[in-house]
């Protein structure tokens, strides 16, 4: 009998064992643990601001469609309204003006491309949509 005691106390001693190596297991790798934790996290992050770019591309050009873009918009408005551009550039051709490029951010080829044109005061003074038909 008390054999089966002894045992049935070393199951019980190896079983909570086991629970406390896995704690020092966790401790022991909590850093890389955490860093993929944190990878995980941006990725959702990344997702979530390519969503709202083409939410935001896709309602400049409905904007356009509509014809509810209309020139003298600053541009600090139309990146709240339509998020940031792809990218924005000083033209030489137009001194004073810049060119901001919007475009579907997973898309690299074959889709719209709208610019923007803001003159010195930032203030819209003209757009330009390049339908991705015009490239075929």
């Amino acid at each position: 009998m008390d054999f089966v005691k002894d045992i049935l106390r070393l199951k019980w001693a190896l079983v909570v064992f086991v629970f406390l190596l896995q704690g020092c297991v966790y401790l022991r790798h909590s850093k890389e643990l955490l860093f993929l934790k944190s990878l995980a996290d941006n990725e959702k992050e990344k997702e979530n601001y390519i969503r709202s770019q083409e939410r935001g591309f896709e309602q400049l050009k409905q904007d356009i469609s509509d014809g509810r873009l209309n020139p003298g918009i600053l541009k600090q408005e139309a990146i709240a309204r339509y998020f940031e551009p792809i990218t924005c550039l000083a033209r030489k051709e137009l001194p004073g003006k810049n060119a901001c490029l919007y475009r579907n951010p997973t898309k690299h080829f074959f889709t719209d491309k709208i610019y923007l044109y803001f003159d010195e005061d930032n203030a819209l003074t003209h757009w330009e949509l390049i339908s991705e038909d015009k490239e075929n």
